[in-house]
């Protein structure tokens, strides 16, 4: 049986999603300076898409972010 085809998430929606990540990664109080770098990461990741054309996000960047996990 096919997998269930979805709609495609409205490009405006889907960066009030990356807007509330980023603003939640900003509330995060890191462990160590391993984690204060991975979370550095994500942020920066999350800001180059906020900033540039949609288009031109790189689907790793995508997978990477919607697998991202909240910590405390």
């Amino acid at each position: 049986m096919p997998a269930d085809v979805r709609a495609p998430i409205p490009e405006e929606q889907q960066r009030e999603v990356f807007k509330w990540m980023l603003e939640e990664k900003r509330k995060m109080k890191p462990k160590d300076a391993m984690e204060k770098k991975q979370i550095d990461e994500e942020k920066d990741i999350l800001k180059q898409f906020l900033r540039s054309d949609f288009d031109k996000l790189v689907s790793s960047e995508v997978h990477y972010l919607l697998n991202w996990k909240a910590t405390g």
